[in-house]
């Protein structure tokens, strides 16, 4: 990987924030699904299991030129608290909040996927990463996220 594509991949910034300066525009997201999922883990990323149930499962991607989708599991109780502006990226919603936050990335990823050439119009491999938000010593979220070929633009081969 290159230099810059390390920065995007284990960074503890913010990747919306990132793609704001990089692009010069405004970074919003299509909130694509956001469900209770209650207690359920069948399927799920081993870490979702971190994060205190009843859980809710929610699915973004950057509006305009898809650059990044995520999928975040948060406890149902508490996301309201935390994303009051759902077309809002994470990001805006806890600093307008000034929630004080450790990352800690758990897993990088790399890999094809017919779906995501779809959903990003490009050809894989796409890199990925899945960390989890700490606040005030307890998992607040946990954060998937996948990276399209086309921030090649921004950060190089």
């Amino acid at each position: 990987l290159s230099p810059t594509w390390r920065v995007a991949l284990l960074s503890d910034g913010s990747v919306t924030r990132h793609l704001q300066i990089m692009t010069g525009e405004t970074v919003d997201t299509d909130c694509l699904d956001q469900a209770n999922i209650g207690w359920d883990l069948g399927g799920l990323p081993e870490n979702v299991a971190v994060i205190k149930g009843p859980r809710t499962q929610r699915e973004v991607c950057v509006k305009g030129t898809a650059l990044v989708c995520a999928t975040s599991w948060w406890n149902t109780a508490e996301i309201s608290a935390y994303l009051g502006q759902t077309q809002k990226p994470i990001w805006v919603n806890l600093s307008q909040n000034r929630t004080e936050l450790y990352r800690e990335i758990t897993n990088v990823y790399c890999g094809h996927s017919k779906d995501l050439e779809r959903r990003f119009g490009h050809k894989g491999p796409f890199w990925g990463r899945e960390y989890i938000f700490w606040h005030k010593g307890q998992p607040l979220t946990l954060i998937h996220e996948i990276f399209s070929p086309a921030l090649e633009e921004y950060l190089g081969p």
